[in-house]
């Protein structure tokens, strides 16, 4: 996850047999970056970035890793982008 309002990168877990997710909560994409080379180090066999990474971000995040994991991505467009944006407000 990915917004400025997280001046701290924030992290949770969610377990099962066999099988950890990890969320990280971070400000931008350098802190993207040290999270996902922090997961490689530690074994993480696939980086999941939210809709919130723009193809220059993620392509910043890929280029960071220099391929210690994968780096995978969900996409948005940018009028559902607008329209979260929008949410967001309230």
């Amino acid at each position: 996850m990915k917004d400025a309002a997280y001046a701290e990168a924030q992290k949770a877990e969610l377990k099962t047999e066999g099988f950890i997710t990890t969320v990280y909560c971070v400000a931008d994409n350098d802190a993207a970056a040290k999270a996902a080379n922090a997961m490689a180090a530690s074994g993480t066999q696939l980086v999941e970035l939210c809709g919130a990474f723009k193809e220059d971000d993620i392509n910043a995040v890929i280029a960071a890793v220099d391929g210690k994991t994968a780096i995978g991505y969900s996409s948005m467009s940018d009028e559902q982008r607008q329209l979260f944006l929008t949410k967001l407000k309230g």
